[in-house]
């Protein structure tokens, strides 16, 4: 009810604000989607998967907007171990909030319902939902003033998932040159087991290679964790080669979706012409470094169609090896297509 209450207040104040500054209210909506199916043949089944966000914008004036969220998840996109029992999600309301670029150069505020995140993996696997760190919503305030070389962000509110307790952090940003960025991040919830997060999360280019990695430290309760994620990628003309690697530092990771120790990645790729591309992404992949037999190696070469920009269509096929001395364990095979879409 409350939330109700919250959207349509939302929306009344959005729409009454921009009738009296525009002659017609500016409204905008951007999203994203990305759809896959997937068989087993091993087991001779087959998945579905979907992951749908939308924003809802209404420019207000040249310097304020209001957004309103909406999200819809289904499954584990992309298709990988889980499955999904419904095939149609239901779309949720995912936050409302406003910009306001105000009239001190270089400060913004956002007001409402905000969220962070960082560690997000450029590795297919976990580019949708995976990050080293869980994701944090607070609702309340965010306050950035930007310096040029040098951006510094406040943030205050109440944890969206707990009763009673604040949420404070901040985030340094530093852009040392020109296509690199270094991000410092501290949040931290007042309440009885002041959950925290930390980390460092940075890109570096280097000519035609680029290095993005991240570190997590993250504490819930009694537990604390230590993550990192290192992805470099390389580019020389038509050939490409994209890497990921992850490793939990600790015995206990906190990290969200992310049901492995650590994997490595590499996909060298090749594009054909402006449509079409190929790549064949080798990995390994150990679930549980203190224990033996569970580690695996897969292979997944892929299409990778693109009719049309913000347009993507994958076609891969997999085969997973374990890498165990149990005779019986046996290379696991599947095929999948993915659409992923934005506007």
């Amino acid at each position: 009810m409350r939330k109700g209450k919250l959207i349509l207040g939302f929306a009344a104040l959005m729409s009454a604000l921009a009738t009296t500054t525009y002659a017609e209210p500016k409204i905008e909506i951007h999203g994203d989607a990305d759809a896959d199916v997937w068989y087993d043949m091993s087991e001779h089944k087959a998945y579905n998967s979907h992951d749908v966000n939308l924003a809802i914008t209404g420019q207000i004036t040249e310097n304020v907007s209001a957004t309103i969220g909406i999200t819809s998840t289904a499954g584990a996109p992309p298709a990988g171990a889980v499955g999904t029992d419904e095939r149609w999600g239901t779309m949720d309301f995912d936050g409302a909030w406003i910009d306001w670029s105000t009239p001190i150069e270089g400060l913004a505020l956002s007001i409402g319902d905000l969220v962070y995140t960082f560690g997000g993996f450029n590795y297919y696997l976990y580019k949708n939902y995976g990050m080293i760190s869980p994701e944090i919503f607070p609702r309340g305030l965010q306050a950035s003033y930007d310096m040029g070389m040098l951006t510094l962000t406040g943030i205050a509110g109440t944890s969206d998932d707990a009763a009673g307790s604040t949420m404070l952090g901040g985030i340094v940003g530093v852009t040392p040159m020109e296509g690199a960025t270094l991000d410092f991040i501290f949040m931290t919830t007042s309440d009885e087991d002041t959950d925290m997060n930390a980390g460092v999360t940075g890109v570096i280019p280097a000519g035609p290679a680029e290095i993005k990695f991240d570190f997590g430290y993250i504490t819930q309760g009694d537990s604390t964790g230590m993550n990192l994620l290192i992805e470099p990628s390389v580019g020389f003309g038509d050939a490409s080669v994209a890497a990921s690697f992850f490793m939990k530092l600790t015995d206990e990771s906190i990290a969200q979706d992310i049901g492995e120790d650590m994997f490595f990645y590499i996909e060298p790729g090749y594009a054909f012409n402006d449509m079409i591309a190929a790549g064949l992404p080798l990995e390994y992949h150990d679930t549980d470094m203190d224990a033996d037999n569970d580690a695996s190696f897969w292979v997944v070469p892929t299409l990778y169609i693109y009719p049309a920009e913000g347009l993507e269509w994958w076609l891969w096929g997999g085969a997973i090896n374990p890498l165990t001395d149990d005779d019986d364990a046996e290379m696991a095979l599947s095929a999948g297509s993915e659409i992923i879409f934005s506007f």
